[in-house]
């Protein structure tokens, strides 16, 4: 390790901790458990979902903010461009990206 290794390794970020994952039976408590979780674990994002639409929406829990990804009801199992069937796994990691890439560019 070079002195210059040493001086960035000192001045770069940590980098933030994983997303965890929250997954309820019950709409009522899955934002008030993913705010929770956020506190206990000190992550900056929770993306949780319910156990019936796991595979066709999820939410981003936010300190401040929570925002819905959906795939419609009616793109649902249906075979895209690719030949394949979309999945939300897909969306998740788009949307972690964009925000992995804000947060390393310093915009919240």
């Amino acid at each position: 390790m070079t002195c210059l290794d040493s001086l960035a390794d000192a001045n770069r970020p940590p980098p933030p901790p994983p997303p965890l994952a929250q997954l309820e039976t019950d709409n009522a408590i899955l934002i008030p458990k993913a705010r929770g979780a956020l506190n206990r674990y000190g992550h900056q994002i929770v993306v949780g979902n319910l156990l019936n639409e796991r595979k066709h929406e999820v939410v981003f829990v936010e300190k401040d903010s929570e925002s819905w990804v959906r795939i419609p009801e009616d793109a649902r199992g249906k075979v895209g461009l690719g030949g394949a069937v979309h999945e939300i796994e897909e969306d998740i990691v788009e949307k972690l990206v964009g925000l992995h890439d804000s947060w390393i560019e310093g915009k919240p």
